[in-house]
């Protein structure tokens, strides 16, 4: 099934076709019209992530949750971890969003375990859930120095945010000096 924003952006393909020749042709017009894809660039960076939680939710009793559901409850993650849309760190935004989906996967992993009967399945993926457990707070350490001084940075500052950002610390020396 082809994304609405696909459809409406590029003004509707017949839908007899298969989906994958839907999403060509629309990728088609697009790279020839600059304006939808900028439309097109907009749904990638603002829904993507979205759609990965949907994906990752498929097989469970969450499946067919709106899109919307799962749009809305990351951007509450990031406004909550973050006190804005971490704008001026898209490198922040994007280390919280992989922990969101690495504790849903970690969760997904022991849910799939606890629900069948094979010994050697449910045995790897409690191993699995257990390894990426582990990532998951390594990326949570990596985190909460770059948000502590993201948070910090926000708070000293007076000046309006293009101001700031000039004079803040960049994102490279963030990721160097904390993933060092």
């Amino acid at each position: 099934m082809i994304m609405p924003e696909f459809e409406e952006l590029l003004g509707g393909i017949p839908s007899e076709k298969p989906a994958f020749v839907q999403f060509a042709a629309q990728r088609e017009a697009a790279e020839k019209d600059p304006i939808a894809i900028a439309k097109l660039a907009q749904v990638i960076r603002d829904d993507a992530f979205a759609m990965y939680m949907f994906g990752a939710f498929g097989n469970t009793p969450m499946a067919g949750t709106p899109l919307e559901s799962y749009r809305k409850f990351v951007d509450d993650h990031v406004q909550a971890v973050c006190g804005d849309d971490c704008s001026r760190s898209p490198l922040l935004r994007m280390m919280i969003e992989q922990s969101l989906l690495a504790h849903h996967t970690v969760a997904r992993l022991h849910y799939e375990a606890a629900g069948v009967s094979d010994p050697e399945f449910r045995r790897v993926n409690h191993a699995l859930a257990t390894n990426l457990t582990g990532e998951l707070r390594r990326l949570i350490s990596q985190i909460m120095p770059m948000l502590e001084e993201y948070l910090s940075a926000d708070s000293a500052s007076t000046l309006p945010k293009k101001e700031s950002r000039k004079k803040g610390t960049s994102q490279s020396k963030l990721l160097s000096k904390h993933c060092a």
